[in-house]
């Protein structure tokens, strides 16, 4: 019997998503920023990431997965579990995070701690196209640092958007960054968004688009310093 597979499957929570998906999905995505309102920021039921983590586990024929968690209440294990449940998509070849302004557990700051959740996605070996919003996370040199090394491991990416803007990356971390992302042979398309991180150092700036210019697949470059 041939299987009808879906060209686009979006889901707005995760209920919606464990009795809606198929297995069989090309593409998949997540928006649960949606669910929130001007007066509501913090999505306090966002606790079943278990259940999310098992769903995605079976969808080993996705290509394509963006998941939006702007706004809303969670930390370092639930990143976890989301990039834990795509490491049996071996097809997966783009994927999208959205997790400006997180609403941390407890108030904590854990920008560098869900930043080290990303070193599970050097288990993805075909992710060719990345796309991660961490912007307003209070992310310091040391999680741009993690991120650059957890990129490097993905010998086959040619599409990175990177925004870290209004975090704490300063002029080391930007640094670094960029010279883990110089190593990735294939990108044919940068763009980088280091606004309002306490980076300072001008010389250094030239240097970070300098480094991307030199990068000799690269046919579009976009950078905010």
């Amino acid at each position: 019997m041939q299987t009808i597979q879906k060209k686009q499957n979006t889901y707005y929570s995760i209920q919606e998503l464990v009795f809606g998906y198929s297995q069989f999905s090309l593409n998949l995505e997540i928006l649960l920023s949606q669910q929130q309102t001007i007066s509501q920021k913090i999505f306090k039921k966002i606790n079943n990431f278990q259940v999310l983590c098992a769903t995605l586990s079976t969808c080993k024929n996705l290509i394509s997965f963006k998941i939006d968690l702007s706004l809303c209440y969670f930390g370092k294990e639930e990143i976890s579990s989301i990039i834990e449940g795509l490491k049996n998509c071996q097809q997966l070849k783009k994927i999208s995070l959205f997790i400006s302004q997180a609403q941390h557990k407890n108030q904590e700051i854990v920008g560098d701690q869900i930043i080290s959740a990303f070193f599970k996605l050097r288990n993805l070996l075909n992710i060719q196209d990345i796309t991660l919003d961490l912007s307003k996370n209070n992310i310091q040199a040391s999680g741009a640092k993690d991120l650059g090394y957890a990129l490097e491991q993905l010998r086959k990416l040619k599409i990175l958007s990177i925004n870290l803007s209004q975090n704490s990356v300063q002029d080391k971390g930007a640094t670094l960054l960029s010279i883990s992302i110089s190593k990735c042979k294939y990108i044919s398309f940068l763009s980088l968004n280091f606004l309002n991180n306490k980076i300072n150092d001008q010389n250094m700036k030239k240097k970070i688009n300098q480094r991307a210019k030199k990068m000799k697949r690269v046919v579009r470059i976009v950078i905010l310093i």
